[in-house]
């Protein structure tokens, strides 16, 4: 069609252009799929990053991306469409089609009449919140996660992995990693032994980035810095609810990696999720999940297993809330009760009961009853404390 049809002229105002962080990764992933129908022009604020480095580091394709200097009144040179991506301001456009790219609404400015593309339903919630904007307005589209450049390794070690920029905390931002640094050393203090905190990104204050070295120093912290992308290795996938389960599940289960899934209530009527399922090797669903799922009451666990194991080749798992837990490896079933405690919040109680079962599952070189053990002690610390982390155990 393009040897017919000039393609259309749009512009793209980009604060998010030169720095190994995911406002980068998302806001060109917008842009690389834009460019393949229209010819877009990028208005950034200061230099950017060479097309080699944002290939190697980032693995975005900015080829044919026409990239200008930003000068005040670039939007209003488009008629049709305008993208602004921006933390601290937005564009005046006359375009027809006008779109922010939104990762928090943590600035006031002028929205003049634009649509909201947000990162997330969080995101989302807190447009309608603090900017006043109505729903119909906003769109959630998730971050992406280029599966396909994820490369597993068969030498699995013992290690944690923390990716983000390195950079010191600010009110609107804080990747946490004095707290992480802290957490590690006192789980080593305790016992913890043979493994490494491994702690990846682009310096951005070289200052931080000494203060952190001297802290981390005698301890099994290691610090990688501006690492390429294809270096990162992954031996496990947990893949909660989302709309990229899919990718993630067919990538893992094609190279052989293990897969624990947790779907939400809103994928549970995809057409998608049978297949999806059939490579999981540990399958965790709520009570009332696990009924819609399976169309079977939920006082009917003996069914509900039955057809879950005839749905699910691995593990599954049911969590029944203040009655613990129930989990089948399609031979015998493992039940394990909850303590009653003082709930002082339930966020996060499903999450802590998932990431418990999986951490002691694979500690215990698959021994179900230390992870329904392991799961539930983390789901019960959890809701004694206010907020979806404060609770969790270390060890």
């Amino acid at each position: 069609m393009n040897q017919f049809f000039k393609k259309l002229k749009i512009g793209c105002l980009n604060d998010h252009f030169d720095i190994l962080g995911g406002g980068t990764v998302h806001s060109f992933k917008f842009i690389e799929y834009l460019k393949k129908f229209y010819n877009i022009d990028v208005y950034v604020s200061g230099t950017p990053k060479t097309k080699e480095w944002m290939q190697r580091f980032l693995h975005l394709d900015t080829e044919g991306i026409n990239i200008y200097p930003y000068t005040k009144g670039c939007g209003n040179k488009y008629d049709y469409m305008f993208l602004n991506i921006s933390h601290w301001r937005a564009e005046e456009t006359k375009a027809l089609k006008k779109y922010m790219l939104v990762f928090f609404p943590q600035f006031y400015f002028p929205l003049y009449d634009y649509e909201f593309l947000a990162n997330s339903k969080y995101t989302k919630d807190n447009i309608i919140k603090r900017w006043k904007q109505t729903p119909e307005r906003i769109h959630v589209v998730y971050p992406p996660i280029m599966t396909s450049q994820f490369i597993p390794s068969d030498n699995k070690e013992k290690n944690i992995i923390h990716v983000s920029r390195i950079t010191p905390p600010v009110p609107e931002a804080d990747k946490g990693h004095r707290q992480m640094i802290q957490a590690f050393k006192e789980m080593v203090d305790a016992g913890l032994k043979d493994w490494t905190f491994h702690i990846i990104g682009q310096v951005q204050d070289q200052i931080y980035f000494g203060e952190l070295y001297r802290i981390a120093h005698g301890y099994p912290i290691k610090f990688h810095v501006d690492i390429p992308f294809e270096k990162l290795k992954a031996s496990w996938f947990y893949v909660p609810a989302g709309k990229l389960a899919k990718d993630i599940v067919n990538y893992a289960f094609e190279n052989k990696i293990k897969i624990a899934l947790n779907p939400g209530n809103s994928q549970l009527k995809s057409p998608d999720l049978p297949d999806i399922i059939k490579k999981a090797d540990i399958l965790i669903l709520n009570q009332e999940e696990a009924s819609v799922l399976t169309g079977i009451p939920y006082k009917d666990e003996g069914a509900i297993f039955e057809k879950l194991d005839d749905m699910c080749p691995g593990i599954t798992i049911m969590t029944k809330g203040a009655e613990g837990a129930v989990a089948s490896d399609g031979k015998e079933i493992f039940r394990i009760n909850s303590p009653e405690v003082k709930i002082v919040e339930s966020t996060g109680a499903g999450d802590a009961f998932g990431s418990g079962f999986v951490s002691g599952f694979i500690k215990s070189k698959g021994d179900i009853r230390e992870g329904i053990n392991l799961g539930i002690a983390n789901s019960v610390s959890c809701i004694q404390k206010i907020g979806a982390k404060n609770g969790l155990i270390s060890t």
